[in-house]
């Protein structure tokens, strides 16, 4: 008798689960649209940075960079200027971001 009743009320609790976690994918799914009309973006920014270089040997060097990011609608853009590099030529590195188009051959 008591395993049936035992039975009868793990029955029921498991019958329960689907009823009670209807309501939580609900709320996920609201927090996730809500998550999306918030989402506008990231501001523009901009950094000062210092770079810490160690070798095997633990000889130390550092480098000092500015870094610039601009957020634009088609996609977003920035740059990376090393102030002390030695080689005055390869001061800089420049990137964007756009949308994906797929390469077509002729």
């Amino acid at each position: 008798m008591r395993s049936i009743k035992l039975s009868i009320l793990l029955l029921l609790l498991f019958l329960g689960m689907p009823i009670a976690a209807e309501p939580s994918v609900e709320k996920g799914l609201a927090i996730a649209v809500e998550m999306d009309r918030r989402d506008t973006g990231f501001a523009d920014s901009a950094s000062t940075m210092e770079m810490v270089l160690k070798n095997r040997k633990g000889d130390v060097s550092t480098r000092k960079l500015r870094n610039r990011v601009l957020e634009q609608e088609e996609g977003n853009k920035s740059i990376f200027v090393f102030d002390d590099l030695r080689a005055p030529n390869l001061n800089f590195l420049k990137s964007s971001t756009h949308p994906f188009e797929r390469f077509q051959r002729p």
